[in-house]
C-alpha cells in the first residue's frame, strides 16, 4: 500500500492504523451481532501452493461444523481502489479455497474493481470514520424559545362591608405593605373558580409577545395576600407581559465510531459504540 490517505482527526495517518481502525470497527460488528470471536491483524495463512500470506485483518467462525473464514484487505489509499489493486488478492482467495473475501477502502470503487468484485464474489465495504452528512435525518442543532407570563402592574378594591366586618385586619392592612406574586390565586366563589394571576394572563398565539391590561370585577372573590390570607376584592386590574428566553442547543453523537457501506449492495449504516444507526442513505456518488 504504497499510497495512502489522511483522514483528519481520527489519528489515521499510514496503511497500519487503517488496519488497526477496521479490525477494531470489524471487532464491534462482530460483537453486535453475537460472535464470540475476534478479528486478528496480520494473519498468516498458508495456501495451495504452499506459499505464506498475510492477511490484514482475519476472523473465523465454525457453526454446524463448518467452518467460515473471512479474509479482510484494506486499501488506504488517497483515491478509489481499482480493478488493479483486486487482482492480487483475488489470486489470494483463489489459492486458499473457501476464504471469503472482503475489501474496504474509505474512498469508494472504480468500475472495474465492482465488475472483478462482483465476478468473483468478492465483497466491497467503505470504512471510515462518520461525517456529518452520514446521520440522515438526526437533528443537530434546534433553538428552544421559552416565554414566561409577568405581573408587571397590579392594583384591587378591598370590598368595604367585608373590610368593615373585620376591623382587626383594616389595621393590619392599613400598616403592612401587601404584596403578591404571579402564584397568588384568586378564588371566586360565584363562579367556583380558583386561579392564579399568571393563569389569567392569556397565552400568546403568535410570535409577537404580547403586552396588555386585564380589568375584572367580582360579586364573591377573595385574593390571597402571603402572611395575611385570603381578602375580599370587587376589582381586580393587573398589566402583564412576557419574558422571552431562546437557548441554541446542539446535538453532538460523540459514540459514533464508524460508517460501513456495503458497496455492492448499496446499502450503509453508521456504526455506534452500542448499536448500528440504521439509516436509508444511499451512497453519495464520491462513496461510490
Amino acid at each position: 500500500m504504497e499510497l495512502h490517505s489522511t483522514f483528519p482527526g481520527t489519528g489515521i495517518r499510514s496503511a497500519l492504523d487503517y488496519e488497526l481502525f477496521v479490525r477494531d470497527v470489524t471487532n464491534e460488528l462482530l460483537r453486535l451481532d453475537g460472535l464470540s470471536v475476534a478479528a486478528e491483524h496480520h494473519k498468516n495463512l498458508a495456501g495451495l501452493s504452499q506459499q505464506p500470506h498475510v492477511i490484514d485483518v482475519y476472523w473465523e467462525y465454525s457453526l454446524g461444523g463448518i467452518l467460515h473464514q473471512v479474509a479482510i484487505e484494506c486499501k488506504n489509499l488517497n483515491r478509489r481502489v481499482e480493478l488493479g489493486d483486486l487482482r492480487n488478492f483475488g489470486g489470494l482467495l483463489a489459492d486458499i479455497p473457501g476464504l471469503r473475501g472482503i475489501v474496504v477502502t474509505g474512498r469508494g470503487f472504480g468500475r472495474g474493481a465492482k465488475k472483478y468484485a462482483k465476478a468473483h464474489n468478492i465483497g466491497l465495504h467503505i470504512v471510515r470514520s462518520p461525517a456529518d452528512g452520514d446521520y440522515g435525518p438526526r437533528i443537530k442543532e434546534t433553538l428552544a424559545v421559552l416565554t414566561f407570563p409577568c405581573v408587571r402592574e397590579i392594583e384591587f378594591e378591598i370590598n368595604d362591608e367585608w373590610l368593615d366586618a373585620n376591623v382587626g385586619l383594616r389595621e393590619r392592612l392599613l400598616a403592612e405593605p401587601l404584596t403578591v406574586t404571579g402564584d397568588s390565586t384568586v378564588d371566586d366563589r360565584q363562579e367556583a373558580v380558583r386561579t392564579t394571576l399568571h393563569s389569567l394572563i392569556p397565552r400568546p398565539t403568535s410570535n409577537e409577545i404580547p403586552v396588555g391590561t386585564i380589568l375584572l370585577s367580582y360579586a364573591d372573590a377573595y385574593l390571597d395576600f402571603p402572611g395575611i390570607g385570603p381578602v375580599k376584592i370587587d376589582s381586580l386590574e393587573m398589566s402583564y407581559g412576557f419574558e422571552r428566553i431562546e437557548h441554541r442547543i446542539e446535538f453532538t453523537y460523540p459514540s459514533a465510531k464508524a460508517f460501513v457501506a456495503d458497496v455492492l449492495a448499496n446499502d450503509s449504516f453508521v456504526l455506534d459504540q452500542r448499536v448500528r444507526l440504521a439509516f436509508s442513505v444511499k451512497l453519495s456518488k464520491s462513496d461510490l
